[in-house]
């Protein structure tokens, strides 16, 4: 059982620890392609890719300080906004896929 628990915790810390470094890369992503998401989307303004890049890139650097200054229970509940706001982002461009 403590073999279980010890896995748990170490699961928890690899995806911790690799978090940041996701957004950073999403927040790239969503930055250098928003030409083509704006096509893809058939959004009039780009403002709203540049929004959501730098909220992850801000959310990335959050989560990097948080991780240097071991603060386990913040870094939990950072885990958990950048999970919703995730969630978010994707029924919303769900959403707009579907109304086209």
């Amino acid at each position: 059982m403590d073999i279980i628990l010890e896995l748990r915790f170490i699961m928890l810390q690899a995806l911790l620890y690799a978090f940041p470094s996701i957004l950073v890369i999403l927040a790239l992503y969503i930055f250098y392609f928003r030409h083509s998401l704006q096509k893809l989307l058939k959004l009039q303004d780009l403002r709203i890719f540049n929004l959501i890049a730098l909220t992850f890139f801000l959310l990335a650097i959050l989560g990097f300080v948080l991780i240097y200054l071991q603060l386990k229970v913040w870094s939990l509940i950072w885990l958990v906004v950048v999970l919703i706001l995730i969630t978010m982002v994707s029924v919303l461009i769900y959403f707009t896929l579907k109304s086209h």
